[in-house]
């Protein structure tokens, strides 16, 4: 809450409200995180995203930048999508986030992801990916679903 004082008879109150959107994860301590990085005493974890963090975050924000970068991952992600992600973390293909019963999503660099998520919901809802094990989301562009049988199997001769 913020709240200014304008005498005689004024007083505006601000209220800023801040959504959980992942659980910062060191060991089996658990701390609900905005998308802006403000820590959320006192919030329930159950059911966030987990987000890995190389020791527990002291303060009000979170400072560690990778862990940063994988919280605004989640920030991005449209809530029906951010509901089903188990975890996320960083590797060789960048920001990667985990879904239930679903693909492995590798967005590469923490750039462009309101345009990744775009690309990953409409992958995510074409019956051709079903059954893809990873959708390469690095290039929004150009989408890429791996891990699929092919469906017209080349001739035998």
């Amino acid at each position: 809450l913020k709240a200014k004082a304008r005498p005689p008879s004024t007083l505006e109150i601000e209220v800023v409200q801040r959504a959980a959107v992942a659980a910062l994860a060191y060991g089996d301590d658990r701390m609900a995180v905005a998308g802006d990085g403000t820590i959320l005493e006192g919030t329930l974890t159950k059911g966030l995203p987990l987000v890995p963090v190389g020791v527990t975050p002291g303060g009000r924000t979170l400072a560690e930048p990778e862990a940063l970068s994988m919280v605004a991952l989640l920030a991005a992600a449209p809530a029906e999508l951010r509901e089903r992600i188990t975890d996320v973390d960083i590797g060789a293909r960048g920001l990667i986030a985990n879904v239930i019963d679903g693909p492995r999503l590798f967005f590469g660099p923490p750039f462009e992801l309101p345009a990744k998520w775009a690309a990953a919901t409409r992958v995510l809802s074409d019956a051709a990916a079903r059954g893809a094990e990873y959708l390469d989301l690095r290039v929004p562009e150009r989408p890429a679903a791996g891990g699929l049988e092919p469906t017209n199997p080349l001739p035998t001769l």
